[in-house]
């Protein structure tokens, strides 16, 4: 049994993550995987050091970014609206066009879209979606919201863009929380795929490597929040299992999907970016 951890923070994401890069190839090549994914909150910061732990562990490595996507513009700036933000996750099938249009959606979420957050929106996606495979990331990713919050409709047109957006490179993403909002959209991202005929992946929105790393965790989400031990916790994020689970662990979640599994290992065999060597990068001067 084998399954391919798409959906993954390094400490680069923010004072959210714990794992370090090295700790994310490490523990996925303990667990018998192909490959796995770097998928940090809104930057790309952590690329470098994961491909040098991915050659070192010999896994392969897929690059992406669980980008904040904006509620209308990102030009936007009202907190009342625009301090939260949807979650999507973008993994780059190739280096041109993939990996490039990645480095400009986030180069752009810093430059035009930072509020709170780095943001994109709609625009640029439709603009940079090339080479690029989308995922609906956790509960908040906007379908996974949209699911909970409005009526059949509105979730199938959220889809129908999706799949304008992505052609052929959009995927359903269940997660195995124990959670009871979680359990209401993994039901209905099942019925959806049946329905419609969407692919659908699992993925664990690993936050740290091990089990044992949860009391971290929570420390870590102190820190963030600026509550100190022995007080409740303003954010319970170790409430839960946000580790590297195993494929059998998933697979336990899933009984009588076992294309949830097969799915992430068909996207890390799409998933090849070949970069060139690092060096100086000058930029073009017309004179």
């Amino acid at each position: 049994m084998s399954f391919v951890h798409l959906h993954t923070h390094s400490h680069f994401s923010l004072l959210d993550g714990l794992s370090t890069p090295e700790e994310i190839a490490e523990t996925a090549k303990e667990q018998g995987a192909p490959a796995v994914a770097l998928t940090d909150h809104g930057n790309l910061f952590g690329i470098p050091h994961f491909l040098a732990a991915c050659k070192k562990a010999e896994i392969k490595p897929i690059l992406g970014c669980e980008v904040y996507v904006a509620k209308e513009s990102r030009r936007r700036r009202d907190a009342e609206l625009d301090k939260q933000q949807f979650h999507l996750v973008l993994l780059a099938e190739s280096y041109d066009p993939g990996w490039k249009n990645l480095m400009k959606l986030v180069s752009a979420g810093f430059l035009e879209g930072f509020y709170y957050k780095p943001r994109v929106d709609w625009e640029l996606l439709e603009k940079h979606s090339a080479g690029l495979i989308a995922s609906t990331a956790c509960l908040g990713g906007e379908l996974p919201r949209t699911i909970l919050s409005k009526g059949k409709k509105e979730v199938e047109a959220l889809i129908e863009k999706f799949q304008r957006v992505f052609p052929g490179r959009f995927f359903l993403e269940v997660q195995p929380l124990e959670h009871a909002e979680q359990e209401e959209v993994n039901a209905e991202i099942f019925r959806l795929a049946r329905e419609k005929n969407l692919p659908v992946i699992a993925t664990c929105d690993a936050h740290w490597p091990k089990k044992e790393d949860r009391e971290l965790a929570d420390i870590l989400a102190r820190i963030q929040t600026g509550t100190p031990l022995g007080e409740p916790a303003k954010v319970d994020i170790a409430e839960f299992d946000l580790s590297m689970r195993s494929a059998e662990e998933i697979a336990a979640r899933f009984p009588g999907h076992p294309e949830v599994l097969e799915n992430t290992l068909k996207i890390a065999e799409r998933c090849s970016v070949e970069m060139p060597e690092w060096g100086w990068v000058f930029p073009r001067v017309e004179r």
